[in-house]
């Protein structure tokens, strides 16, 4: 599933999980099936409807349930669904309407009039938010609700004893994940004669790795695994045998993989773009670098490999923000504190998540990796 509808599937949870009667409506062949199947009892029920892009159509069909249901609040996850939701609300139906956004790309030229009709946006980060602003949506409808992590718990993470380390990559091959990036700063990284040093790219398809050859240099592919395209459960099976994850891209929101790394105990070396400087913060669960610069990650990846110490303190504090401001139930409630009016714009206190570092060596063996390489 993308971001956005592991998102709508966690907040379904959180609203059942709090005792609350949830309706999911979506299409009869979305991928969100098996999710929702797996919610579906006595708060959750699952509703299929094919009619979204026929939006009178949608809008009577919504107006009705509504009615049916007694439902009080309706949160859209996709531009056909708000329209619905606003043509059902000027049809008649007595709910709130709220929007949720969580990409950071420029809105189209109409959607703050759509947004005008409901009771508020819902952004997952500030800067999300701020691009809405900038283009119109009015600064009292939008709120600020961020992920959170609700995958399985691998238990607290424990210091490894282990000559080598291995850097992740989550995401895939086009330009605004930065691909590329995580390559050349890999390379810089090789050049510096660094030794003992693994790069797994997760969500890359094969096919498309022969666009890169111009920077995939031998010293990066005698290093490198790729993972390709492989469902969630091997996505968190390669962050937990990684080290350090990476996070390169040119343009973001708040990426889940930065959640599923920190609940792992993976320090982040991230880009500082979008919405990661929200939860990430220098010298406390990571290190930020300006967009594309190679140079600055491959030298905070340097000093995480070469300071094991630092790099288990780090990866801790991530463990920490998950576990303390962004777990589901703590969405759960701010999503109701914004349906009931409140507005929600407060930043992520993540420096207080800050772990001193050990005094002693980490002891304790490195799990076994299926793919583990030797050393390099």
């Amino acid at each position: 599933l993308s971001g956005g509808s592991r998102q709508m599937v966690n907040n379904v949870k959180a609203m059942a999980d709090m005792g609350l009667k949830v309706y999911a409506l979506v299409t009869p062949d979305t991928a969100l099936n098996t999710a929702l199947d797996a919610l579906k009892g006595e708060n959750v029920e699952v509703i299929h409807f094919d009619g979204f892009s026929e939006y009178v159509k949608a809008g009577k069909f919504l107006k009705e349930l509504v009615r049916e249901k007694n439902i009080d609040v309706v949160h859209t996850f996709h531009n056909r669904a708000y329209k619905m939701g606003v043509l059902a609300r000027l049809m008649g139906a007595k709910c709130k309407l709220f929007v949720n956004r969580g990409v950071i790309s420029r809105p189209n030229f109409v959607f703050f009039l759509w947004t005008a009709l409901s009771d508020g946006v819902i952004a997952n980060s500030a800067q999300c938010a701020e691009v809405m602003r900038k283009y119109w949506v009015r600064g009292k409808r939008l709120n600020v609700v961020y992920n959170a992590y609700a995958g399985p718990d691998f238990g607290e993470p424990k210091p490894r004893k282990k000559r080598g380390t291995r850097y992740v990559y989550v995401g895939n091959s086009a330009e605004i994940k930065g691909f590329d990036v995580f390559l050349k700063a890999a390379d810089r990284l090789c050049e510096g004669g660094a030794r003992d040093l693994e790069f797994v790219g997760v969500g890359v398809p094969a096919d498309k790795l022969s666009e890169f050859d111009d920077i995939f240099t031998p010293a990066v592919r005698g290093r490198y695994r790729n993972a390709g395209k492989v469902d969630h459960a091997e996505v968190l099976d390669e962050l937990r045998f990684a080290d350090v994850l990476v996070v390169s891209s040119r343009k973001e929101s708040l990426p889940n993989a930065l959640l599923e790394g920190f609940d792992l105990g993976l320090p982040a070396v991230c880009t500082r773009v979008g919405g990661i400087p929200e939860v990430v913060r220098d010298n406390v669960n990571g290190f930020l670098c300006a967009s594309e610069d190679a140079d600055c990650l491959a030298e905070k990846m340097r000093l995480l490999a070469e300071d094991p110490l630092k790099r288990f303190a780090l990866g801790l504090a991530g463990r920490r923000v998950v576990r303390t401001l962004l777990t589901s139930e703590i969405k759960g409630r701010n999503l109701m504190r914004v349906y009931m009016g409140e507005r929600l714009y407060a930043p992520l206190p993540v420096e207080d998540m800050a772990v001193p570092e050990p005094s002693a060596a980490p002891a304790g063996d490195m799990e076994k990796h299926p793919h583990e390489h030797g050393p390099r």
